[in-house]
């Protein structure tokens, strides 16, 4: 049954997702926000994407460009890329990025969204390492060349301006802080506190890689070197909001791992105490000195890409901020601390990603989605109980899940409705895709609702009630496939908000019913793609170990082809239909029906559609 929301749900659903509610990004709290895949109203690809990539994102602190009363947003970042000159592609240039308070947010053309602060026609010169002051007006930038033979500190005064073009335009000359120097290595510069120093890390002693500091304004001072293990690199410094501390990531036991050292004492303690012997790097700190953000292998796993961590130093509690494996480097942190609702204190985070498919881009997310725990839900479901059914036509039905807020969570500010309300309350975002999809039932995303795109629900605006649908036949493949037969099981429903990401987690009662006389089920997921040409992959799920078969029948009934037949484990499996049959001849276009049985009798059936 199709089901539409009303005029006033729809104008607040649209409402919801508009750029003036804030940070709220495609993906909840995470957003790409140098993304170049739509069109820009003048037909130029927006976004602050570009053909090399972005990397080493640099916020620029002011000045704030979204505020309204949700979160503190800066309207600009630095980031890096390639030269596209041929032959000097070691060469990086600067650029200044748009920090849209939305990624779906178009410009009218391009160079509002980004701009290039330093670049070298000629690609000799390189630029790279951008850091800015707090006041916004100073950035601090590493000089070399594409051999990189030696590398000067360098600090440029801009306007801190809205406008894109008076912002990138230089303020009288340069101040170099280091001059170029014949095979010394200077790099990772970052601004203290007050914007009068510079911390960098350096080789000059000719035996180590070393944190220093220098003092910029009011005039240039001599470095003062902080850190003296001898063959080792100490690198990629991060001052704290103290003025005093300064983390970094140092190689003297092997992997990387985060250190901090007084800049007053040049004492130094170890972020993590019982870290682990895995890569972690680029340090940077969260606005009020607690926290140490950083990159390090997923599940600190040397195996798995570089993923982002939040380390609690007092506590020394640790979060994954998780991503989609495809590895986050390279953290910049907010200084302005923005709070939920609920009173949870959070910065926004940027990074460097190839995750969601796009290519190497700046991303923006915060903490609190992935690691706060979540607030509760309730969960009903209808239909409770699911019976098997061998006719394919009735197996289509939807299960619907009933969520709701308890008393607790509507105190903290939070309402379960899809869009937000015009007191403060956060709504429940709903939201489709591989990424951070909402709700989800299991891992398993919603219905799509065709018309818009979003999950197919509807909600009753009176109740703060929203019913989310999802197929039946795939909570039944999961279900079975987990042996969850023949009994109510407790169901983990998730969800978040539209704006921060605050997650939601409920748990309703759920049966799958089957009358099959050996207590067995057998499930068939809709295969796919479908409709198909030539190949599809059909998922089929068993509640118990024992013999299988899959085959493939035409319309009028007859055997097609055995698709697959054997001894199978509980739980999901696949195979293959190549669009042959079992002469190895292609089979014409049409419907044709999947046919699973297993263990006593049980059976189900779907049907496909190939197209050529």
């Amino acid at each position: 049954m199709k089901r539409l929301l009303s005029l006033v749900a729809i104008a607040a659903l649209v409402a919801s997702l508009m750029p003036g509610t804030g940070i709220a990004g495609l993906r909840g709290a995470w957003d790409p926000i140098g993304r170049t895949d739509l069109p820009a109203a003048d037909g130029i690809p927006y976004g602050n994407g570009l053909a090399n990539g972005q990397q080493t994102p640099a916020i620029r602190p002011v000045p704030v460009g979204a505020g309204n009363g949700v979160a503190l947003l800066e309207r600009w970042f630095a980031f890096t890329t390639r030269d596209q000159v041929f032959g000097f592609e070691t060469s990086r240039e600067i650029w200044q990025g748009l920090n849209r308070t939305s990624a779906a947010l178009t410009v009218a053309v391009i160079t509002d969204a980004r701009n290039k602060m330093l670049g070298d026609p000629s690609g000799v010169i390189s630029y790279t390492d951008p850091a800015w002051s707090p006041n916004g007006k100073f950035l601090a930038y590493i000089q070399t060349d594409f051999q990189v033979t030696s590398s000067a500190l360098v600090v440029q005064e801009y306007a801190a301006s809205t406008n894109m073009t008076t912002s990138i335009t230089p303020i009288g000359a340069p101040i170099v802080v280091l001059p170029n120097l014949p095979a010394i290595r200077n790099r990772h510069p970052d601004w203290s506190p007050n914007g009068t120093s510079l911390a960098f890390d350096s080789d000059v002693s000719g035996t180590s890689i070393d944190i220093y500091t220098v003092q910029v304004f009011p005039t240039v001072g001599v470095p003062v070197r902080h850190t003296f293990v001898p063959n080792r690199a100490e690198q990629n410094p991060a001052w704290a909001s103290d003025g005093v501390r300064i983390a970094y990531d140092t190689n003297r036991f092997g992997p990387n791992i985060i250190e901090i050292v007084d800049a007053n004492t040049n004492a130094v303690t170890l972020a993590e105490t019982n870290f682990a012997t895995v890569s972690h790097s680029n340090p940077d700190w969260s606005s009020d000195g607690n926290s140490i953000y950083y990159d390090a292998p997923g599940a600190e796993d040397s195996q798995q890409n570089q993923n982002l961590w939040k380390l609690d130093l007092p506590t020394q509690q640790k979060c994954e901020l998780r991503f989609d494996g495809a590895g986050d480097v390279n953290v910049s942190v907010s200084s302005h601390t923005n709070t939920t609702i609920d009173g949870v204190k959070w910065n926004n985070v940027y990074f460097e990603s190839q995750g969601g498919g796009f290519p190497l881009i700046t991303w923006r997310t915060n903490w609190v989605q992935p690691c706060v725990p979540p607030l509760p839900m309730a969960v009903t479901f209808k239909p409770a109980t699911i019976n098997f059914d061998s006719n394919p036509n009735n197996n289509g039905t939807d299960i619907g899940a009933i969520l709701s807020f308890p008393p607790e969570t509507q105190a903290a500010g939070y309402q379960c409705l899809s869009y937000n309300s015009g007191f403060g309350n956060e709504g429940v975002r709903m939201r489709t895709g591989s990424l951070f999809p909402s709700p989800t039932m299991m891992g398993l995303n919603a219905k799509v609702d065709p018309n818009t795109g979003l999950p197919d629900f509807s909600q009753n605006p009176s109740q703060e009630e929203i019913t989310c649908y999802w197929q039946r036949r795939r909570v039944q493949a999961r279900l079975v496939a987990l042996g969850l037969v023949n009994q109510s099981i407790p169901v983990e429903v998730n969800a978040y908000s539209n704006i921060v990401g605050r997650t939601f987690r409920g748990f309703g009662l759920l049966k799958v019913a089957t009358s099959s006389l050996a207590g067995s089920a057998v499930r068939l997921e809709q295969n796919a793609p479908n409709p198909f040409n030539p190949v599809t992959k059909i998922r089929f799920a068993v509640s118990k170990p024992g013999n299988v078969t899959l085959r493939v029948y035409n319309v009028r009934g007859e055997l097609v082809k055995m698709v697959a037949k054997g001894h199978f484990e509980m739980g999901m499996h696949e195979a293959s239909w190549d669009g042959r049959n079992a002469a190895g001849q292609h089979v014409s276009s049409g419907v044709y029906y999947a046919k699973v049985q297993a263990n006593g009798g049980a059976e189900d059936v779907i049907k496909m559609v190939m197209a050529k």
